[in-house]
C-alpha cells in the first residue's frame, strides 16, 4: 500500500508517493509551509526550487551508456568498438523503467545498435527521422543508474546478456564477452560517483549453462559415416585414418 500526494502548480496536478502515511504527511506539511513562505515553485517539474538546488542530478542509464561508449571510442579498435556498441545494446532495454509506448524491438535495436553506442555517428548529427522519437523515449525512460544497486533490477539486465536476438541462447564467450562491458561501464559508473560500489561484485550470478546439441545440417548422418571410413581405408594409412575420423565423428 502507498499513500500519493496531490499538489498543484501553475494549474498542473503532480503528484508522489510514499511508503508510509508519515512520509507522505511530512512531504505533505513541507510543501505547505514553503507555500505559506512564497517559496517559488518550478512549472517544469512542480517541486520546489529550494527542493532542486539540493537534489543531486539523477543520471540515467542511456545517458551513462553513451558516455561510457565515448569514453572508450577514441582507444578501442574497430573490433572492440563494436563489441562495446553489441554489449550496451543488448543490455540497455533491460534496463527500461516502463512498457509503455515501448518502440518495436527492431527499432530499438537500430538506434542503440546504429547510433546512440556509435561516437562518430552520434557526433554528426540526430539519429535518422524515423529514429528520433524512439531515440527521445529510450533517453526518458531507461532507469536511472542508482537502480542498479537493486538486485531486482540487476539480475535481469545480466540475463539479457544470455540470449541473441533472436531468443536463442548465446554462447558462453558471447556471455563473458558481454558481461566483461557490462561490468566496465557500472565500474566507470562507479568512477564518476553515481554509485559507491559496482553491485555486479557482489551478485551471486552465472550464465545458465547450455545444453550443446548436434546440428543435423552440418553433421553427417551414419551411412555418410561409414562410407567415409570405409574409403579412407583404401588410403595408405588407411586403418591410422579411419580410426581418426571415426573418433572425430
Amino acid at each position: 500500500m502507498s499513500y500519493r500526494v496531490r499538489w498543484i502548480v501553475a494549474d498542473q496536478t503532480w503528484h508522489d508517493s510514499f511508503k508510509t502515511r508519515a512520509l507522505a504527511d511530512s512531504f505533505r506539511s513541507e510543501l505547505l509551509s514553503l507555500a505559506r513562505q512564497g517559496e517559488p515553485f518550478d512549472v517544469a517539474t512542480g517541486q520546489p526550487i529550494s527542493r532542486l538546488r539540493t537534489e543531486a542530478p539523477t543520471q540515467r542509464w542511456y545517458d551513462h551508456a553513451c558516455a561510457y561508449a565515448d569514453m572508450k571510442w577514441p582507444h578501442a579498435a574497430g573490433k572492440s568498438r563494436q563489441g562495446i556498441a553489441e554489449s550496451l545494446a543488448t543490455v540497455t532495454p533491460a534496463l527500461l523503467a516502463t512498457s509503455k509506448s515501448r518502440p518495436a524491438t527492431a527499432s530499438l535495436r537500430a538506434v542503440l545498435y546504429g547510433w546512440s553506442f556509435n561516437a562518430r555517428r552520434r557526433a554528426e548529427g540526430p539519429p535518422p527521422d524515423e529514429l528520433v522519437r524512439v531515440e527521445r523515449w529510450i533517453a526518458r525512460n531507461t532507469r536511472p543508474v542508482a537502480d542498479l544497486a537493486d538486485p531486482t533490477v540487476l539480475r535481469p539486465a545480466l540475463d539479457s546478456l544470455t540470449v541473441l536476438l533472436d531468443g536463442r541462447p548465446a554462447a558462453a564467450s558471447t556471455v563473458s564477452r558481454k558481461r566483461a562491458i557490462f561490468y566496465n561501464a557500472v565500474e566507470y559508473a562507479v568512477e564518476l560517483g553515481h554509485l559507491s560500489a559496482n553491485p555486479i561484485t557482489s551478485i551471486k550470478w552465472r550464465a545458465p549453462k547450455l545444453s550443446e546439441a548436434v546440428n543435423p545440417r552440418v553433421v553427417i548422418n551414419h551411412r555418410q559415416a561409414r562410407d567415409l571410413l570405409a574409403a579412407v581405408r583404401q588410403l595408405p594409412s588407411g586403418d591410422r585414418l579411419a580410426a581418426f575420423f571415426g573418433v572425430m565423428y
